[in-house]
């Protein structure tokens, strides 16, 4: 099946709904038969993400600053992904948090990589591929209400990895990775982080969790269960994207850096209901921080979050190819992001190091 195949067959799927903002016991008593009445946002199937020409989401990582930006592997090895999510809790549970006082801005270093590609569009056959791996940039500054104006910069490192053809065979067909850079690069401010429609690594579809309002916070339950029943996909909670849908939801909210603690611990017990959850990898390594991966299948693939047990930090996401796909062999990281936390003075400021 070509990209494209794919991605037609991928945009004809029903659409998984996510319930929309407001009081998080009133979205549990609506659903049932009143859940028809509820405004709704659709968000398609991972599957979309994984065979686009660029996974521009990608997954959102957190790394705390104040060790250096090291870690180490964990000392023990984890039988279960309810081990591992237990240990982090209750790592959590016992440091709890570190407020950005007033006047002060959360700033969020964020390193992502995806994967843009061409295939018969470009001319080629069926089955072949011009693709590379690139590094993109994202600064985000957060005001100490999160309500107020964030600040948004994007750029390309330039850092590129080839995997398939070459930068010169991509522009005598016509894929320019230049101009794909330009697409994305850019600065935006916006109230609450909900920014306009297509600014990288920003997902509109998922705006209650990647940008919640203070208020949204607040009502999110913290019983573990009630939080299940708010991150699993409503339309087919059996359907082979379910439990990716239900760890990107989840880390798409961790990966704002504005979770209270006792919802941080909320979320790890909560996403131990997750099905087919298991630990994918004792020791991975994403951007040098050292956790324990876990991962649910997907379409041919894998969607992995990787965790600290010893700390309790979420350190981030990747995508894993787990069969050959429009020739992508299994094992290929689709894609992967990091993202650095800091405390600064103010908006614009970047901490020394960085």
């Amino acid at each position: 099946m070509t990209i494209e195949d794919q991605i037609k067959e991928a945009l004809a799927s029903p659409a998984i709904e996510v319930p929309s903002a407001g009081p998080v016991l009133a979205e549990l008593r609506r659903r049932g038969a009143a859940q028809a009445h509820a405004p709704r946002r659709m968000v398609r199937p991972l599957l979309v993400a994984a065979a686009v020409t660029a996974i521009a989401a990608g997954g959102i990582a957190v790394v705390t600053t104040g060790d250096g930006g090291g870690g180490s592997a964990p000392a023990v090895r984890f039988a279960s992904a309810q081990q591992v999510l237990d240990t982090a809790a209750d790592r959590i549970h016992v440091a709890g948090d570190t407020p950005v006082p007033d006047g002060k801005y959360r700033y969020l270093d964020t390193r992502q990589w995806d994967t843009p590609s061409c295939g018969p569009s470009c001319g080629l056959p069926d089955g072949q591929l011009i693709s590379f791996r690139r590094e993109i940039r994202t600064q985000t500054w957060q005001p100490s209400d999160i309500d107020g104006e964030w600040s948004r910069k994007v750029e390309v490192t330039g850092q590129r990895q080839w995997l398939f053809g070459t930068e010169e065979e991509a522009r005598s067909r016509g894929f320019d990775p230049t101009a794909l850079d330009k697409a994305v690069t850019g600065e935006w401010q916006a109230a609450g982080g909900r920014f306009p429609k297509g600014v990288y690594g920003y997902d509109g579809l998922l705006d209650e969790w990647s940008s919640p309002s203070k208020e949204r916070l607040a009502q999110l339950p913290r019983d573990p269960e009630m939080l299940y029943q708010l991150l699993r996909p409503e339309a087919d909670p059996k359907a082979t994207t379910a439990g990716a849908e239900v760890l990107q939801r989840a880390s798409r909210l961790l990966s704002t850096g504005a979770v209270p603690a006792d919802l941080r611990e909320a979320l790890y017990r909560a996403l131990i209901k997750t099905p087919d959850l298991k630990v994918t990898d004792q020791v991975a390594n994403l951007d040098g921080r050292k956790g324990v991966a876990l991962g649910v299948p997907t379409y041919k693939a894998r969607w992995e979050i990787i965790v600290d047990p010893d700390t309790g930090e979420f350190i981030g996401e990747r995508q894993v190819q787990t069969e050959s796909q429009a020739g992508f062999p299994a094992g290929t990281v689709i894609a992967s992001s990091s993202v650095r936390v800091s405390v600064v003075d103010e908006r614009g400021a970047v901490p020394a190091g960085n």
